[in-house]
């Protein structure tokens, strides 16, 4: 299963509306009631559909499960698409690919399906599994759908079922959000301690381990419980964008500025006259810095509207309190509206507020 990020790009990914994302109470499973397709296709059909807001349409489904187990990520959770009838102000709307009138979701997709059911159920804290509705369960609606062959009480009961019951982690090992990023083991989040854990879900040889069963925790690849190698003991943390200078002279003068250097920890390469000289690659110089500084005191650091910045990898949230989406970190957006005295921003495509301190000015 791979996650496949549409988010800066679905239709009408700019316009749909927002939400909270304890607003969301409910999950509607649908089919799509053709034999094949994908989001793009589907996306065809809804810019003609008035109901949809045509021209300026919005999309369907914030995911979409395809025939082969992928996944595509159309919506973030805090905008409503459309998919029920005049209830998606607090529903999320998930999609398989198929028709479902004779047989029901099978093989890799309904394994897939109740993946992302166990995973969403686990990350909104008003959702249960009595929750998760196929489309036709929802009040007044006059449809099939997810097709007549689908039982959801037995999707909602195998949803329910944890894979396994434990698994026990021997060393210490990375926790990673999700199971493409433990199989590549690239952007880990956390170390996994050593400890029995509830199994949440398992994907591609991974497992998603967590103390609270029921709920989602972090992806480890269980091949490789290495003991992660201890940080470098000479580090220093920049915690607010200051300027790069070429010598400790330069630094502590404040004049012929490189760089910018921007919040996070760096290996320390040498100290001269109370500068430090950071590098992000051990053993290799780096910018002289100030350590006393607190600003570059320079225009090409300033964030304005069209400016063009990457989601870090470390930012964890909103500045509106939701969880920042795996697929978000390290993208690059152009910043739409600057807010609380340019210390938050607005970033097209996802149209979300995030922290200054969040983003690197690209």
């Amino acid at each position: 299963m791979r996650l496949i990020d549409r988010t800066s790009h679905a239709l009408g990914h700019t316009i749909a509306r927002v939400r909270q994302e304890n607003a969301i109470r409910r999950i509607a499973i649908h089919h799509s009631a053709t034999a094949t397709g994908t989001t793009a296709i589907f996306e065809n059909f809804w810019r003609t559909q008035s109901s949809m807001g045509a021209p300026n349409a919005v999309g369907g489904y914030h995911e979409v499960i395809l025939l082969n187990g992928d996944v595509e990520i159309n919506y973030l959770p805090t905008r409503v698409s459309h998919g029920v009838a005049g209830q998606n102000g607090d529903t999320y709307n998930i999609c398989v690919v198929g028709n479902f009138s004779q047989n029901p979701p099978g093989g890799i997709q309904l394994q897939v399906l109740l993946d992302r059911i166990r995973f969403n159920v686990g990350r909104f804290a008003n959702v249960t599994f009595d929750r998760v509705l196929g489309h036709r369960e929802f009040p007044g609606q006059s449809t099939s759908c997810p097709g007549p062959a689908t039982n959801m009480n037995n999707i909602r009961n195998q949803a329910r079922q944890p894979t396994t019951n434990m698994h026990t982690v021997t060393r210490a090992t990375g926790g990673f959000y999700t199971a493409a990023d433990a199989l590549a083991g690239r952007n880990q989040r956390t170390v996994i301690q050593p400890g029995t854990y509830h199994v949440f879900s398992r994907s591609q040889g991974m497992i998603n381990v967590t103390t609270r069963q029921g709920s989602a925790g972090s992806w480890i690849n269980p091949n490789t419980q290495a003991e992660p190698p201890p940080p470098p003991p000479n580090m220093h943390t920049v915690t607010r964008a200051t300027g790069g200078f070429y010598t400790a002279a330069d630094a502590l003068a404040g004049r012929n500025q490189r760089t910018v250097i921007q919040p996070g920890t760096y290996h320390v390469f040498n100290r001269s006259q109370g500068m430090i000289n950071v590098t992000t690659r051990e053993g290799r110089p780096g910018s002289w810095i100030n350590p006393n500084a607190t600003s570059t005191g320079q225009p090409n650091n300033t964030i304005r509207v069209g400016s063009r910045v990457r989601v870090n990898q470390n930012a964890m949230r909103w500045a509106t309190g939701e969880t920042i989406a795996s697929w978000v970190r390290g993208q690059t957006y152009t910043v739409q509206q600057l807010r609380n005295n340019n210390n938050e921003l607005l970033l097209a495509g996802v149209m979300s507020w995030i922290r200054r301190s969040d983003v690197t000015l690209v």
